[in-house]
């Protein structure tokens, strides 16, 4: 198996990979926050607080790397914002010039 034909492999499932990584990362900040939770109200919990608000963040930058990586690979692989924003507008345009035509036209006939 060469690269090219594992690499057209794993495009497909690419974005299912970050999607479950970023779930696991959302699970830790969970784990952690209950930790906390847990920590300040009952004092229960046997954490020390300099390991968790590590973990803390840790977790929240890999939820805001992971999140920017799969933001960014999911527009790469479709139209730029540019392009995406000035079909947008064209589509808009049209849609009211074509509004005002159908106005126009009732209000002649009225």
């Amino acid at each position: 198996m060469t690269f090219k034909t594992a690499a057209a492999i794993i495009k497909p499932i690419a974005p299912l990979i970050t999607i479950i990584q970023i779930s696991q990362i959302v699970c830790g900040l969970v784990v952690n926050a209950i930790a906390v939770g847990t920590f300040f109200t009952t004092g229960e919990c046997q954490i020390q607080a300099v390991t968790v608000y590590a973990a803390i963040v840790m977790y929240a930058s890999y939820f805001y790397l992971f999140s920017q990586l799969f933001f960014e690979a999911q527009g790469s692989s479709k139209k730029s914002r540019k392009q995406l924003a000035r079909e947008l507008s064209r589509k808009i345009s049209e849609a009211l010039l074509d509004g005002t035509d159908e106005v126009a036209r009732h209000l002649k006939a009225n």
